[in-house]
């Protein structure tokens, strides 16, 4: 028999790449987790960027509702079970990337904190976002970082009322006005 085209390697597509593709084309998080489970050994970063970005546009705020109301008892299980899964998934994605956070790069970060936000995980844990503060504090002047990158991380930590320090602030504020 013939094997299906998507999963051929193409040609110029890294396997990191691949994955890549493969996480932000999941139809939902039980894909995205089957997906994250059989490349749990190759999973950097950027990976975990893809898989929380997804996530994000799967569900955006599912993590910022409250429980519909008891006569809508259907729409809330399906809700409670969906907020489970994503909150399991993340807490899973959220300990390997900040063991891997020296590596990600300013628009890892960046996705991860704009897709927590987008998601409404407004309880991101302290060490997490204090991590994330840490590693863009110094790329923050860096030229190859781009404004939708700093208007995201931005509005990721806005969203979520985490209020960096004032030498977080300063250099950001350097950062943006000087584009």
């Amino acid at each position: 028999g013939q094997g299906s085209a998507a999963d051929e390697p193409q040609p110029g597509k890294t396997l990191s790449g691949l994955l890549i593709a493969k996480l932000s084309n999941s139809r939902d998080l039980q894909e995205l987790a089957q997906v994250l489970e059989q490349h749990k050994t190759a999973l950097g970063p950027v990976h975990i960027s893809a898989a929380i970005s997804r996530a994000a546009r799967l569900h955006p705020g599912l993590l910022a509702l409250r429980q519909p109301p008891p006569w809508q008892q259907q729409q809330q299980t399906q809700q409670q079970w969906q907020q489970q899964q994503l909150q399991g998934l993340l807490s899973l994605l959220l300990r390997r990337f900040v063991a891997q956070l020296p590596q990600a790069s300013f628009v890892v970060v960046s996705c991860v904190v704009g897709g927590l936000a987008r998601m409404g995980c407004y309880n991101a844990p302290s060490d997490l976002i204090d991590a994330c503060l840490d590693v863009t504090r110094h790329a923050l002047g860096e030229a190859d970082v781009s404004n939708k990158e700093l208007l995201q991380l931005g509005w990721g930590l806005a969203r979520m009322g985490r209020q960096p320090d004032s030498s977080w602030l300063k250099a950001f504020e350097a950062a943006t006005r000087d584009r």
